[in-house]
C-alpha cells in the first residue's frame, strides 16, 4: 500500500484499471485491453478495458476511426497477412453508419442458433467475436497508439464529472473517487447526489465514528445510492459490482477483487486538496507537523509559491455550475421530465434527480408556494400519501450557493389502498420473525410474496418469515406487498430484511448408545434452520458429516459398530452462520432389538379407482398401538380433505366427511417414525367402509428399521375384497 497522495497520472491509471477489472475480470492492463466481446448486448462489438462499443455513445467508432485515420500503418501491421480483413475493417469503420456497424459486428459474433435458425440468447452465444477478429482487435487495443487514445477518451468522457463531484463532496479517499468514476462508466449517471449529501451529513454527525469509519460509511453510501431507486435502478442489476466497491473487496463473477493489492485503491487521500493535516508534507527538522500556528491562529494551508504543500483541514471546493434537475416517477428508469403534470398512485414517490453531478441540496414545497432554503429538505423521493392534485415545487442549490430556477410538477394522486409493513427495521438478528401488513382502506385485500417466488399469498394476519421460507433461501428476506382496493390496486412495494447477523445457538446434545447404533438428541436452538451431524473416531476433531441440513432435533447413527467409540458434534446452522455443539461420545454395545421402527402407507384408491380414504392406521405390539397419535414425517402428500392427525388418533370413526382422503392413486404416501424399534406383530388398516356401504380399499403397507430398506407387509393395490368395518389386519414378519 502506498500512503499519502499519489501523482495524479499514477492514480488516474489505477482508477481506470480498477474499473477495467469489472469490465474484463483482469487486473493487468494488457490483459484488459485484449478483451473483446460480440453483439450480445446489441451494442455491436466491445473492445478494451472499458469495452468501448458501437452503442448510443459510439465510443468504438471514435477510437477505431482515430486509429485508421492517424495510424493506418500500425493497424495494417496488426492485421498482418489478413489484408482482406483489414480492408473490410477500414471500410466499415470509416464509411458505415452506426446501425450498419452494429450489423457488421453481429455478423462476426459467435452466435449459436436453434433448430429453427433463431439466435440463442443464453450462455456464451453472441458474447464473443469469432476468429480471427477477437485476436486481431485484442492485439490492436494493446498498441501504444490505442492505449493513448483510450486514456484520452477516458479523461474526456468518464473522469471529469465524477472528479468534480468528488471535489465538492465531504469525502477524501481514493476508494470514494474510484467508486464515483466506476459509476460514471458503469451507469453513466448519478442522480442520487442530493440524497447522498444528506447521507453524508448523517454520517458526519455520528460522534461514535472516527474519520476512517466515516469514510468507510461514505464509500458504502456512494455505491448503495448508485444502485437504488434514487439513481433509477431497482432489482439486482450490478449488485455484485457495487458490493465489491462498497466493501473494498470481494469476488466478482468468480474473480477475487482486492483493490488495495491490485490497484492501490484504499482510504488514503486521493488528491492534495483532500489531504487533511500537514502530516509528512511539512516538517520541523525531521519531525512531521500536525498543526502550525501564527501566534494563536491555526494555519489551514501552506503554499510554496502557487503550489499547495500542506493542508490542516479539507478546504471547501467551490464551483459556478448550476444544478440541473428533473422529476421522475419510475424507480427503475433514467427517463424523467423537467416540469409538467404526472399521475401516480397514493403512496408512490416522485424523485428529483441531479443530472449533471453537481453537489447540491434540494428544497421543496407541496402547497404551491415557492420553496426557499428554509423549506423541507428533499431526501430519497417525495412520498404522496393523500389523494388529490398537489403542486410540487423544487429549488436546487449547489453547495457553492448557486441556485437553479424553481421547477414545478403538478401531481395527481389516485386513491388506492396504502399498505404499511412492520417491522420497518431492516436489520433482524433473530429468526424467524413475524411480519405484519396493514392497509388504510377497510375491506381492501392485501397480497404479498416472499423472496424470488412468484407465489402470491392473501394476507390474513401476521405471518412468520425465515431464511428457509419458500422462495427465500438466503439471509436476505425480501417481502413484496400491495393491496387491492375498491378503486384501484396499489403499486407493489418491497422491504428486504438483512438477517446475516442471526447467529445460531449451540445445541446441547445427548448421545445414547445402543446395539450398532447411537441415538443423538438435542433441543431446538434459536436462529437455526437446519442441523448437520459430524462423527469422528478421534476426540477433538470434527470428522465427517453423516447427516446434513436435517430439521428434526434428533438423529440415530445406524452405521455405528459395536465396540468403537464415536465422537459427535452437532452443528446448528442457517444460511449465513453456523455454531457447533460441545462434542459428545458414545460406544455402541449389545444386540439390536428385533422389530421395526418405521411404517409406510401408500394409498391406491378404492373400488372407484379414484379416491383413497384412510380412517385409522395402527401398529400393534400385543395390544399396544405404537402409532397412537404419531404424525407422519415431513414430505407427505397434502390431503385433499380431513386432518392428518385423525389417521392415528385411535378412533375408527366412519363419517361422510372422510377423515383423510386423496384423489390420486399412488400419490398419498405416509411414513411414520414410531420413535424406537418395536416387535410389531400386527398392522391394522381401516379405510372408509361403513356397514351400509363397504369398500374395497387399496394400498401397500411396508415396515423398515432405518427408513431406507423396506419390507413389504401387504400389497392390496388390486384388492377386490370388501373391507370389514374394523379394517384389515396383517401379520408383520419378525424384524
Amino acid at each position: 500500500m502506498t500512503t499519502g497522495v499519489l501523482p495524479w497520472g499514477t492514480l488516474r491509471a489505477k482508477i481506470l484499471l480498477n474499473t477495467g477489472f469489472f469490465e474484463t475480470s483482469s487486473a493487468i492492463e494488457n490483459n484488459q485491453m485484449y478483451v473483446t466481446a460480440g453483439n450480445w448486448d446489441d451494442a455491436g462489438l466491445s473492445v478494451g478495458m472499458l469495452q468501448y462499443n458501437y452503442g448510443i455513445a459510439d465510443r468504438a467508432s471514435e477510437l477505431l476511426g482515430h486509429l485508421l485515420t492517424n495510424y493506418e500503418t500500425v493497424v495494417r501491421n496488426v492485421f498482418g497477412a489478413e489484408t482482406a480483413k483489414f480492408e473490410e475493417f477500414k471500410t466499415v469503420n470509416l464509411t458505415y453508419t452506426r446501425a450498419n456497424k452494429v450489423a457488421w459486428a453481429d455478423s462476426i459474433s459467435n452466435w449459436q442458433f436453434d433448430v429453427n435458425g433463431n439466435k440463442i440468447k443464453t450462455g456464451d452465444s453472441g458474447h464473443k467475436l469469432i476468429a480471427p477478429w477477437a485476436d486481431i482487435l485484442g492485439r490492436l487495443m494493446q498498441t501504444p497508439e490505442s492505449k493513448a487514445k483510450y486514456y484520452e477518451m477516458f479523461d474526456a468522457y468518464y473522469l471529469p464529472l465524477p472528479l468534480d463531484l468528488f471535489k465538492q463532496l465531504n469525502c477524501f479517499s481514493r476508494a470514494s473517487l474510484a467508486s464515483l468514476v466506476d459509476l460514471s462508466t458503469n451507469r453513466g449517471r448519478y442522480y442520487s447526489v442530493a440524497t447522498l449529501i444528506r447521507d453524508f451529513e448523517i454520517i458526519d454527525a455520528d460522534t461514535t465514528l472516527d474519520d476512517f469509519a466515516k469514510e468507510t460509511a461514505k464509500i458504502q453510501k456512494i455505491n448503495d445510492r448508485g444502485n437504488d431507486s434514487t439513481n433509477g435502478i431497482t432489482g439486482t442489476t450490478w449488485v455484485e459490482r457495487r458490493n465489491c466497491m462498497r466493501n473494498q473487496g470481494g469476488t466478482y463473477f468468480g474473480t477475487v477483487y482486492d483493490p488495495e493489492v491490485q490497484f492501490d485503491i484504499n482510504q488514503e487521500p486521493a488528491i492534495p486538496e483532500k489531504q487533511k493535516g500537514f502530516g509528512n508534507d511539512v516538517k520541523l527538522g525531521e519531525i512531521a507537523t500536525t498543526g502550525l500556528y501564527l501566534g494563536t491562529t491555526p494555519l489551514k494551508s501552506i503554499y510554496l509559491g502557487a503550489t499547495l504543500i500542506g493542508n490542516a483541514e479539507i478546504a471547501p471546493y467551490t464551483t459556478s455550475k448550476v444544478p440541473d434537475t428533473q422529476f421522475r416517477t419510475n424507480p427503475n428508469s433514467y427517463v424523467g421530465f423537467e416540469s409538467g403534470a404526472q399521475t401516480i398512485a397514493k403512496g408512490e414517490k416522485v424523485w428529483v434527480d441531479v443530472q449533471n453531478w453537481v453537489a447540491c441540496k434540494i428544497y421543496y414545497t407541496t402547497d404551491g408556494t415557492t420553496p426557499t432554503v428554509n423549506s423541507p429538505l428533499y431526501y430519497d423521493g417525495v412520498v404522496f400519501n393523500t389523494a388529490g392534485t398537489i403542486t410540487l415545487k423544487c429549488l436546487a442549490v449547489s453547495l457553492s450557493g448557486v441556485a437553479e430556477a424553481v421547477k414545478t410538477c403538478t401531481v395527481t394522486v389516485v386513491n388506492v389502498p396504502l399498505t404499511t409493513v412492520s417491522p420497518t427495521t431492516i436489520i433482524q438478528n433473530t429468526i424467524p420473525f413475524t411480519v405484519t401488513l396493514t392497509t388504510d382502506e377497510v375491506g381492501a385485500t392485501i397480497k404479498y410474496k416472499l423472496g424470488t417466488s412468484a407465489t402470491e399469498y392473501t394476507y390474513s394476519g401476521p405471518f412468520t418469515v425465515n431464511q428457509n421460507s419458500a422462495g427465500v433461501a438466503s439471509t436476505q428476506i425480501k417481502v413484496t406487498y400491495w393491496a387491492i382496493g375498491a378503486t384501484g390496486t396499489e403499486t407493489a412495494k418491497t422491504i428486504t430484511y438483512d438477517t446475516a447477523g442471526a447467529t445460531p445457538a449451540s445445541p446441547v446434545v445427548t448421545a445414547t448408545a445402543g446395539a450398532n447404533q447411537v441415538a443423538l438428541d438435542w433441543a431446538d436452538t434459536a436462529n437455526t434452520t437446519s442441523y448437520t451431524v459430524y462423527r469422528s473416531t478421534t476426540a477433538g476433531t470434527l470428522g465427517t458429516a453423516i447427516a446434513q441440513y436435517i430439521t428434526p432435533s434428533n438423529y440415530t447413527d445406524t452405521t455405528a459398530v459395536n465396540g468403537t467409540t464415536y465422537y459427535y458434534t452437532v452443528q446448528a446452522g442457517n444460511y449465513g452462520k453456523a455454531t457447533n455443539s460441545a462434542q459428545v461420545s458414545a460406544t455402541p454395545t449389545g444386540t439390536a432389538p428385533t422389530g421395526w421402527r418405521y411404517v409406510r402407507y401408500v394409498g391406491y384408491g378404492d373400488q372407484t379407482g379414484v379416491t383413497s380414504r384412510l380412517v385409522e392406521l395402527q401398529a400393534l405390539e400385543g395390544a399396544t398401538n405404537r402409532l397412537l397419535n404419531k404424525l407422519p414425517n415431513a414430505g407427505y402428500a397434502t390431503p385433499n380433505g380431513g386432518t392428518i392427525a385423525v389417521a392415528t388418533d385411535g378412533a375408527k370413526v366412519h363419517s361422510a366427511g372422510y377423515p383423510l382422503w386423496w384423489t390420486a392413486e399412488g400419490v398419498p404416501t405416509l411414513v411414520y417414525d414410531m420413535g424406537a424399534t418395536y416387535p410389531i406383530g400386527t398392522i391394522n388398516v381401516t379405510g372408509y367402509s361403513p356397514v351400509a356401504d363397504p369398500r374395497t380399499t387399496q394400498f401397500i403397507i411396508s415396515v423398515s428399521k432405518d427408513n431406507v430398506a423396506w419390507t413389504q407387509v401387504a400389497d392390496y393395490t388390486a384388492n377386490a375384497t370388501n373391507q370389514p368395518e374394523a379394517g384389515f389386519n396383517f401379520t408383520v414378519p419378525a424384524g
